[in-house]
């Protein structure tokens, strides 16, 4: 499974994961960071079940968590290409079984993305798209 993080100030990840638990919030154990008002260490939580299953929980923040702009406290199972929000991150989960075909579509997605942000607001440098370009490389 892959999840593409979306933020505001960054250009965009596409990080793999594996089954267990992944924390979203402010912390450095985090798996995915975010940063905004009212989001704690550990904000959220992601569940990915040995059988693919994947969900998300929020940990009682007062900001609280949105999947497909509805305010959720728990949801799950979800479905590719669902969004979860939370601060200043769009998480959207891709594939619920990570293939090579994943990784090359993820990484299509992330470098039309890239590029449309460099053209529209040229802010992004080399050493960015070349991060971008490592996390794939990561996720392969």
């Amino acid at each position: 499974m892959f999840l593409h993080v979306s933020r505001k100030s960054q250009p965009p990840e596409c990080m793999p994961v594996s089954q267990g638990l992944h924390w979203i919030g402010s912390g450095e154990d985090c798996a995915v960071k975010v940063a905004g008002v009212g989001i704690g260490a550990r904000h959220a939580r992601l569940d990915l079940a040995v059988d693919g299953k994947f969900g998300v929980v929020d940990l009682g923040s007062p900001a609280g968590i949105r999947v497909n702009g509805e305010r959720v406290v728990t949801a799950g199972p979800l479905s590719e290409r669902d969004i979860i929000s939370c601060g200043d991150a769009d998480i959207r989960v891709l594939a619920v079984v990570a293939t090579n075909k994943d990784v090359e579509g993820c990484e299509k997605n992330l470098v039309n993305e890239t590029r449309a942000k460099t053209f529209d607001s040229g802010s992004l440098s080399t050493k960015e798209i070349r991060r971008s370009s490592v996390l794939l490389e990561a996720a392969r």
